[in-house]
């Protein structure tokens, strides 16, 4: 088999392996750093109201608390525990994410009316 075969049936493979497991297809993702200047500040104005949106805190708070009662209680195996840590982490990472894209609009903001950002003002954006 050739290093291009290979690469092609790795590909294929992993392919196949992300729809058994019902996982994201990575054709599907959207690398927000490699989108256009104006669809990326509506990806961040996106991702700031998502940030201040309670739901989303209250649902992974919510996340992370089940999956602690879940690894220090039912567990029970480390298979399982290792999961349930998993989870969390995921959960953490995607909350540091949304926080990472929050404080980049909210700098945006701010340099381009050169005055502190208020998330209260409703003409801060104006």
């Amino acid at each position: 088999m050739t290093i291009a075969e290979n690469k092609k049936f790795t590909k294929d493979m992993l392919n196949v392996a992300r729809a058994n497991l019902k996982s994201v297809s990575i054709l599907d993702i959207i690398d927000a750093d490699k989108l256009s200047a104006g669809d990326r500040k509506n990806y961040l104005a996106a991702a700031h109201e998502t940030y201040l949106n309670p739901v989303f805190h209250n649902e992974l708070k919510n996340l992370i608390a089940l999956q602690k009662d879940f690894v220090a209680m039912q567990a029970e195996n480390e298979r399982q525990s290792d999961y349930g840590r998993g989870v969390i982490n995921g959960a953490a990472l995607l909350y540091e994410r949304i926080q990472q894209l929050n404080f980049e609009y909210e700098s945006s903001l701010r340099e381009k009316s050169g005055q502190e950002f208020d998330p209260m003002d409703p003409m801060a954006e104006i």
